[in-house]
């Protein structure tokens, strides 16, 4: 008896969340996904070049210390880890940019598959009648610019 229970229980379920409709307004469409691709790519490539920047800076004051430390014949008393720490800071900035363009790419490619969708198309009132309101179709956009 249990079983059967479950069984209903189920089967009572299934029936309220089979084939539920998403409301208009959440639907992502072909330019949500193109814009937030667009800043996306824009955010990736200045943490790319913060993180280079920061990088290279750190190498030229490194460089200038090694070489006034050379110059001086190893008398100077003034030697400072902040270019290493601005070097690894930048190179973890470039590495941190590479997720953003994966995702970028991601979107992307979402956008153009939009581009061929499955569709949910109003019946006219006479077939209303008989099968329900909305009927599955396919929609192919087609740029020709």
């Amino acid at each position: 008896m249990r079983r059967l229970y479950g069984l209903i229980f189920l089967m009572a379920f299934g029936i309220y969340s089979h084939a539920q409709q998403i409301p208009a307004d959440t639907i992502e469409t072909r330019a949500y996904y193109l814009a937030k691709s667009k800043s996306q790519l824009t955010a990736c490539w200045i943490i790319f070049g913060v993180g280079a920047a920061a990088t290279l800076t750190g190498v030229i004051v490194k460089a200038a210390q090694v070489s006034f430390y050379i110059v001086t014949i190893g008398t100077s008393s003034y030697n400072s880890n902040a270019p290493v720490i601005l070097m690894i800071a930048g190179g973890a900035c470039m590495l941190g940019s590479i997720p953003l363009f994966i995702s970028s790419h991601d979107n992307k490619r979402k956008a153009i598959e939009l581009s061929i969708a499955p569709k949910m198309e109003e019946n006219g009132e006479l077939v209303q009648m008989y099968t329900g309101r909305y009927q599955p179709a396919i929609s192919i956009k087609l740029n020709l610019k």
